[in-house]
């Protein structure tokens, strides 16, 4: 049982990593912003590295020792939710990044939770904390990203640099709608599916004949 505990503390602990992390990130790209300085440097690159490191290594570990719990889980989606509307939205304010593509992340994320809750809600108990998919996955990954792809944009791309993250801000925001769409309609499909099966029961008990 103690050995269980750490096991779940050194987890936790390492997801609670990237609130400091987060806020470190966040200090050294506003003053390279503010001071006119390049976004590139070493101390952003190896802070949003060591951000992308912990999320790995806590889900790694969490595996490993089977030390997934609903709490690490909701600390996981926290940690990750700071560090992801945090950092695009210090660079949406200081238009690097236009603000849409902080509203597509944050529809995704609210639409995440809802769908989750109402899945629970339908197993009852027993249900997971949170629901993934694949291209939901993919997406998060990529969200992960942006802040070290935007600060490599801004080093290697030079004056071209914005105009390419504006294109790539419309191609992110345009798959997170894509996912969106298709999950729902995948949703309503499957619920469309599961009431013609209810009525097929329904009718075929009704027509049984009734035992003599």
């Amino acid at each position: 049982m103690k050995k269980k505990f750490r096991q779940i503390l050194c987890v936790n602990l390492i997801t609670l990593l990237r609130i400091p992390l987060t806020i470190l990130f966040l200090a050294e790209t506003e003053a390279a912003v503010t001071g006119g300085g390049n976004l590139w440097s070493f101390w952003t690159v190896m802070t949003a590295g060591c951000v992308c490191a912990s999320d790995f290594l806590d889900g790694r570990l969490a595996r490993k020792w089977q030390a997934v719990t609903e709490k690490g889980a909701r600390l996981d989606l926290f940690c990750d939710s700071v560090y992801i509307l945090g950092s695009l939205g210090l660079l949406c304010v200081r238009r690097v990044l236009p603000y849409w593509l902080l509203l597509a992340v944050s529809g995704k994320l609210a639409e995440f939770l809802i769908c989750s809750r109402m899945k629970k809600y339908k197993e009852k108990k027993g249900g997971r904390v949170y629901y993934y998919d694949r291209p939901g996955r993919i997406l998060s990954a990529v969200y992960y990203l942006t802040p070290l792809l935007v600060v490599a944009f801004c080093r290697f791309a030079g004056a071209e640099a914005y105009s390419l993250l504006y294109g790539y801000s419309a191609a992110l925001t345009g798959a997170t709608v894509a996912v969106s769409w298709l999950k729902f309609k995948k949703g309503a499909k499957a619920e469309n599916a599961f009431g013609k099966e209810i009525l097929r029961n329904e009718s075929s008990v009704s027509k049984s004949p009734d035992p003599a």
